[in-house]
């Protein structure tokens, strides 16, 4: 299933009748030819137009009788970044995707990546380009930055970041936070979130019906509590809302909201084979959270995938 999810493609779910669809496509996609993917997985060719902000699908095979159809509006190769590009986050800002991945104990650290298209990507910059900001000399591979968090808001772009470089004393700096006004910098510097009670992993800014919620991991549940991005600082002692299907390693989760609903997304399965990504629903931010009950919605860790080239990937981002 394709979305604008995991920085990869558009799509739109539609009802079908009489062969014909009225289909809006997402902002800054256009495309003169497509295909659609039926409801039970089958394709169909069609050509289409646009018309009055949206697509009407002018012909189609074997979609009579049809209930839904998924509109795939530019077909995108994968991987969009091939190489050592892990634990995606994305948003858009002025007309463009913003794209953020780990770098661990190499510097620069956080390459930022740009796109009008999601396929066609430029890096732009790092968040993190001033030597000594972070000790990432002498730490192993499995330290250093990695799984941002970008967000766009009010004209300000947020970050958070697992800061997993160690002091000399051999402990973690724990999560930070840093703020930049252009997507390419320059990024302040970052600093401590305050108010945390340990050393979460894969920290998580999301704002949400007007508040900012800050969620980590402990490796095993996932903590949420309300946050003044702005101020760096958490406003509630974090609760623990999720521990995720069975996997282990709950981690990279995010917090949204979509209608009724709001949705907290991770990995789990750890950084190999088993890595896939998992969603819940709540009616709070705080839960309890149900579990999608086709979960997996994402990942390459089944019998389908099996002999798929990319394997162990996770982490995503709405």
């Amino acid at each position: 299933q394709y979305g604008f999810d995991f920085c990869c493609n558009t799509c739109c779910q539609h009802y079908v009748g009489d062969h014909s669809v009225t289909a809006k496509i997402v902002e800054g996609v256009e495309s003169t030819a497509g295909q659609v993917m039926l409801y039970n997985g089958t394709i169909a060719k069609v050509n289409y137009s646009a018309v009055s902000g949206g697509v009407t699908v002018k012909s189609a095979d074997a979609w009579a009788g049809r209930d839904h159809v998924f509109l795939k509006a530019s077909p995108i190769p994968n991987p969009i970044l091939p190489g050592f590009y892990s634990d995606p986050s994305a948003c858009t800002a002025n007309g463009k995707y913003c794209l953020a991945v780990s770098s661990l104990q190499y510097f620069p650290a956080i390459p930022l990546f740009e796109s009008v298209d999601l396929v066609h990507w430029k890096l732009v910059g790092h968040a993190i380009e001033k030597p000594g900001v972070v000790p990432l000399g002498g730490n192993p591979e499995f330290a250093g930055m990695f799984a941002p968090t970008i967000r766009f808001r009010n004209g300000r772009f947020y970050m958070t970041v697992g800061n997993h470089a160690c002091f000399a004393d051999g402990k973690p700096q724990g999560p930070v936070i840093l703020y930049a006004d252009r997507f390419e910098g320059p990024w302040s510097v970052p600093r401590k979130i305050e108010g945390l009670d340990r050393p979460y992993g894969d920290p998580s800014i999301d704002f949400v019906d007007g508040k900012c919620y800050f969620s980590g991991t402990t490796g095993f549940e996932v903590h949420v509590a309300e946050m003044d991005a702005d101020a760096g600082r958490l406003l509630e002692k974090p609760r623990a809302v999720w521990s995720g299907t069975g996997g282990t390693y709950p981690e990279g989760q995010h917090v949204f909201r979509r209608g009724e609903w709001i949705y907290l997304m991770m990995a789990e399965g750890g950084t190999e084979y088993g890595h896939t990504h998992v969603i819940a629903r709540s009616k709070s931010v705080y839960g309890p959270f149900a579990g999608c009950p086709r979960n997996p919605i994402a990942g390459h860790a089944r019998l389908a995938h099996q002999g798929h080239p990319l394997q162990a990937v996770g982490h995503g981002d709405f």
